[in-house]
């Protein structure tokens, strides 16, 4: 039930020179990652629940989820993965993962005692090189770093990285992988931070030509 306000949100007409588009998933979880990006007078934030509807956006984010290999099957169906995959080699659209999405982008997620589904082994998007294999112990964790990296965990799984290149991480555990444009992390709420939000933005800003800003806006998460 809590994720009816996402499910119900109607797009704006209004074009704003950012265009972010969110994968609206079955069984989306933890849909207010991207609330913040709402209060930037220069985005525009589309819920995307059909090839039809993705077009071309700066930045492509495909969420948690409670069922990920489900809603992977779901995105492979009805289209969207092919999209995704192609946005993906034009290299003009930066390519998020957040948790589950994180996992989709990765090589394989194996599931042996299947924690999530029946299936003990499904084909990622291959977008980063990672394997995740599910956990019966699910993680709980706060989590706080330099360079105004913050957020939580709760997912199942375990995530090992192949050549992919860890921009995020505490210890042994591998929080955040880039390949290029495309990036994937475990870190629920990472764009609530007001500065981590500031210069994500501004590299999508600069992508694009237009002007960086040097504040962030602030967002007050009551």
């Amino acid at each position: 039930e809590d994720s009816v306000s996402f499910k119900e949100k109607v797009n704006s007409n209004v074009e704003k020179p950012i265009d972010v588009a969110i994968i609206d998933l079955p069984r989306i979880s933890n849909f207010t990652d991207f609330d913040a990006f709402d209060i930037e007078d220069d985005v525009s934030v589309r819920i995307v629940r059909h090839v039809g509807e993705l077009g071309s956006p700066d930045c492509l984010i495909l969420p948690g989820s409670k069922g990920t290999v489900s809603d992977l099957d779901y995105i492979k169906k009805n289209g969207l993965a092919e999209a995704i995959l192609y946005l993906a080699t034009t290299k003009s659209c930066k390519i998020v993962g957040i948790c589950g999405g994180f996992q989709m982008l990765g090589q394989t997620i194996l599931d042996p005692l299947n924690v999530e589904s029946s299936t003990v082994e499904t084909e990622g998007l291959g977008l980063v090189d990672v394997t995740t294999e599910m956990a019966t112990n699910k993680t709980l964790r706060q989590v706080k770093l330099p360079d105004n990296i913050e957020g939580y965990e709760i997912h199942h799984g375990k995530t090992s990285v192949g050549n992919g290149d860890v921009y995020i991480s505490s210890g042994d555990n591998i929080l955040g992988v880039r390949n290029g444009h495309i990036e994937g992390t475990y870190l629920h709420g990472i764009f609530d931070n007001d500065l981590y939000r500031l210069n994500f933005l501004n590299d999508l800003r600069t992508k694009k030509g237009l002007a960086t800003k040097s504040m962030p806006t602030v967002y007050n998460l009551e």
